[in-house]
């Protein structure tokens, strides 16, 4: 019995020696003259505090190369040259071999920090080819202090954004401007027999009847809530203010349409149909190329399948020729109900008046 009770206790004692070193043995087992694996060891805490806490590269001189500024201010007397690192990646994980170059203007000539607080102006180099203007793509990484060639304390986020400004905000806004512009223009050759400062009488403008002007409100709307809702803070085409700013915009362009129609000069002339009218498509066109543009970004995040988005990207260019085409169609039949004008291939149909606004 003794030796029964002598044997539980020895295996109880070395039970618990077992649990309590379990602790101090190695996650993974290392064999016997194997090389210990090197750890991600971060160093000293920084000599010196970033700022901001996220550094966006949004000012691009060419292409491939963004610039971008921030602060350093040293925690203790500094006696070693600056250093700094970046790492980019893209969206995908996929890392990109960018170049940083910067200058510091409250450095010493060899590159050492003399003042209390130091403005860094850096420059990112991506791969050739790695943005084009019909490619447009944005990253992230890491931008820090180095210490043999190892980040001091914590690395700031980097952000790598759509240019500021955008060539797509240009296209987006002049693409439907030009063609609008054209659209009035037919309508005035078309309306060649009729001068400029004859009158059209007040307008009767209807929110509930206008077709022009909800689509645009409503586009408006639509707009808003994808750029706000549906795509992340890193938009391709533009910087997701500019969806923002360029909707709310055009969205309140084509409310002063009629008010445009009052002040011209000559009021209520045919010069201020125009000048409404133009003001009317443009709006109306630019919201629909937004879309188009938001369309993409939520297919880039994968929100929306190749299929879906390309039955809506045609389905939006159906629209954008249909509004031209009745916005034509609605400047000649109101001129034609206003004064009786006679407008080739119109001569037995009934005009609406105002429906285009």
């Amino acid at each position: 019995m003794r030796s029964i009770l002598a044997g539980l206790a020895a295996g109880s004692l070395a039970a618990g020696a077992i649990v309590a070193g379990a602790g101090s043995l190695p996650a993974t087992p290392v064999q016997s003259g194997a090389a210990t694996p090197e750890l991600p060891v971060l160093a000293a805490p920084s000599s010196m505090v970033m700022t901001p806490e996220v550094i966006d590269c949004s000012t691009f001189p060419s292409e491939n190369t963004c610039t971008g500024t921030f602060m350093l201010r040293p925690t203790k007397v500094i006696d070693k040259v600056l250093q700094i690192k970046a790492i980019v990646t893209d969206p995908d994980g996929t890392p990109q071999a960018a170049v940083l170059t910067f200058t510091c203007s409250g450095c010493s000539a060899t590159g050492v920090p003399q003042a209390p607080a130091v403005s860094v102006t850096y420059t990112l180099t991506l791969p050739g080819g790695w943005r084009k203007p019909s490619y447009p793509r944005v990253a992230t990484g890491l931008i820090g202090i180095i210490n043999d060639n190892r980040f001091e304390g914590t690395p700031k986020r980097l952000r790598i954004t759509a240019p500021a400004p955008s060539g797509w905000q240009a296209i987006v806004v002049v693409l439907p401007l030009l063609a609008a512009a054209i659209v009035v223009g037919l309508v005035a050759i078309d309306l060649k027999d009729q001068t400029l400062d004859d009158s059209l009488g007040a307008p009767v403008w209807q929110p509930a009847s206008s077709w022009s002007s909800n689509l645009t409100i409503g586009a408006a709307v639509v707009n808003g809530v994808l750029s706000l809702l549906g795509t992340n803070d890193l938009t391709v085409f533009m910087p997701k203010s500019a969806y923002t700013v360029t909707t709310t915009l055009m969205a309140t362009l084509v409310l002063l349409a009629p008010v445009v129609y009052g002040l011209a000069t000559g009021p209520k002339s045919l010069k201020g149909f125009y000048a409404a009218g133009l003001i009317t498509l443009w709006s109306s066109g630019t919201q629909l190329l937004i879309l188009a543009l938001l369309l993409g970004e939520l297919h880039r995040v994968d929100l929306l399948g190749d299929a879906v988005t390309k039955t809506l990207w045609f389905t939006t260019g159906i629209v954008f020729l249909a509004l031209l085409a009745y916005g034509r169609a609605a400047m000649l039949s109101t001129v034609k109900a206003a004064t009786g004008a006679k407008v080739p291939g119109r001569e037995n149909r009934t005009g609406s008046t105002w429906a285009l606004l």
